[in-house]
């Protein structure tokens, strides 16, 4: 639905399929959640996928900042809000948050994002007309950047793990999905990592695309907790994206 200061909020139920073994949510489950969430959201605005399509343009995430509070447990029912929450240059972002759904003022995760479209035949970025209609669908109310604009890296990365793009990772805009980005550094970091460390915030910079078939390299600070990660496209000698991580 969609309430009058402009919020939309949808229900979810943690399935078997979106836990971990240790039978919570996870991470990618939730930044899941959220993309629908924005996708139906943007829908019910005129500004969703369906409307940009039919002119050959689509939204992009470019960036997104996660602190994750708690993590629902498999069975539990978790409320999502998100809103449109401003525009910038090329840029419109976003925001959400995700509640215990019994107890609505448990607050499970937040975070803030940054999106654009391209266009789908020249894959350049592009700053639409729709930017303006949007000033009307707008709640001034932002969460604070966790991490800063920037991710600092050292001169000597690691090399962490290597994974080639499969076919059931593709979105609709041809390239590989952004949650996948998360799947592939749980699984870099290792089933050790991921039983002993919880991560408490995360701040993803997506920078060129992956495509089908294109092998990446995952560079990491370090081997034991490590805490900002390069995902190098070995095929395009490109950098696809960033990762910066906190853990409780």
């Amino acid at each position: 639905m969609q309430n009058e200061y402009k919020i939309f909020e949808v229900n979810q139920k943690i399935r078997s399929y979106n836990a971990n073994e240790m039978r919570e949510s996870s991470i990618v489950a939730l930044i899941d959640f959220f993309n629908d969430a924005a996708w139906e959201h943007s829908s019910i605005l005129n500004i969703g996928t369906e409307q940009l399509l039919a002119e050959n343009k689509n939204w992009v995430l470019y960036s997104m900042q996660f602190q994750f509070f708690n993590f629902p447990k498999w069975g539990e029912e978790i409320l999502i809000r998100t809103w449109a929450s401003g525009t910038h240059r090329i840029f419109a972002t976003r925001e959400v948050e995700i509640y215990n759904a019994k107890n609505k003022f448990e607050l499970i995760a937040c975070g803030t994002s940054s999106w654009f479209i391209i266009d789908l035949q020249t894959r350049r970025p592009m700053r639409p007309n729709i930017y303006d209609i949007m000033k009307n669908n707008i709640l001034d109310k932002r969460f604070d950047n966790l991490f800063g604009e920037t991710i600092n890296f050292p001169e000597n990365m690691i090399e962490l793990y290597e994974v080639t793009a499969q076919y059931s990772e593709l979105d609709w805009n041809g390239h590989v999905n952004n949650s996948n980005y998360i799947k592939w550094l749980c699984d870099a970091l290792g089933r050790d990592h991921n039983r002993k460390y919880k991560i408490g915030a995360i701040h993803v910079k997506f920078l060129s695309e992956v495509l089908y078939s294109q092998t990446i390299q995952i560079l990491a600070n370090s081997i034991e907790k490590p805490t900002v990660f390069r995902y190098f496209n070995l095929d395009t000698n490109k950098i696809s994206a960033e990762i910066e991580l906190t853990y409780d």
